[in-house]
């Protein structure tokens, strides 16, 4: 009976390990589609978001360390204590091993980027992905079977996506720290909005970097639970741009924005017309 506890144990561990992979997946996915694809969920709160993320992708390094500083008879203040401590030593050395080996993964997906193909392509790809892992996490047992090589290729490359959405995250904290306490988001500033019913239309400034043109981008959400979450789209965007004023004209959603610099008549707003309905 004693030589069959670790087995079990290993077992679990592989189980959750399968589980984690597929959620980190579907946030990999529900972040690409926000702006590729049909949409995802968001909630209003740049912090939120980004605590969600933060928290799923690291969850097997801090159940790693937890392991390591985990003794029986301990006192409920202690656990809390050090359960504590494992939070912010692991989202530290994270955010060390994250920026560094993180650069690594975003390379890949940004030289996986240049393949010719369109940007739906890859949020496809992304979903044949998760269906396999789904059928790998429902499996009873981690011992191998015919498809068990398959298997194991498919949840190598799905680290893929999900630890370059980690480095993601974790490289947003020196360039934007206020996203993480007050929710305050140089990637998701809004810069114009129309509520009309049930839905809002609102135009995001997305200049992550400094050095980046800026670029405002279209958004349409749904709200699902009011005030706490929704779903958001992208219905478009315009480049070199930091302004707009959106209006609603019939069935068309109306952005004015000033001309480029490049642009030899730059007093005049051009217009973009999105039809909406």
């Amino acid at each position: 009976m004693a030589a069959t506890a670790p087995e079990a144990t290993t077992a679990k561990r592989g189980w959750l390990d399968r589980w984690w992979l597929l959620f980190a997946n579907l946030l990999v996915a529900n972040a690409v589609s926000l702006h590729v694809g049909p949409g995802g969920l968001r909630t209003p709160s740049p912090a939120v978001n980004l605590w969600i993320t933060a928290l799923v992708l690291l969850a097997p390094l801090l159940r790693w360390s937890l392991r390591r500083f985990h003794w029986p008879g301990m006192l409920v203040v202690t656990k809390v204590l050090i359960m504590t401590m494992c939070l912010l030593v692991t989202a530290v050395a994270a955010c060390l091993l994250g920026t560094l080996l993180g650069i690594a993964v975003l390379f890949a997906l940004a030289t996986l980027a240049w393949i010719p193909a369109r940007p739906s392509f890859w949020l496809v790809c992304l979903a044949g992905v998760i269906t396999v892992l789904f059928v790998d996490a429902l499996r009873p047992s981690p011992h191998p079977t015919r498809l068990a090589r398959m298997f194991s290729t498919v949840r190598a490359f799905a680290c893929l996506p999900a630890y370059g959405l980690l480095a993601a995250v974790l490289v947003h904290v020196p360039i934007n720290t206020r996203a993480w306490v007050g929710g305050a988001d140089s990637m998701f500033s809004p810069v114009a909005r129309i509520d009309d019913g049930t839905q809002s239309y609102v135009a995001v400034c997305s200049d992550p970097m400094a050095f980046t043109r800026p670029v405002l981008r279209i958004l349409v959400t749904t709200p699902l639970v009011p005030g706490v979450l929704g779903w958001w789209r992208e219905i478009g965007s315009l480049y070199n741009v930091g302004t707009a004023d959106m209006h609603l004209d019939g069935d068309e959603l109306c952005i004015d924005y000033p001309a480029p610099r490049r642009s030899s008549d730059s007093s005049q707003p051009l217009q973009r017309r999105i039809r909406i309905r």
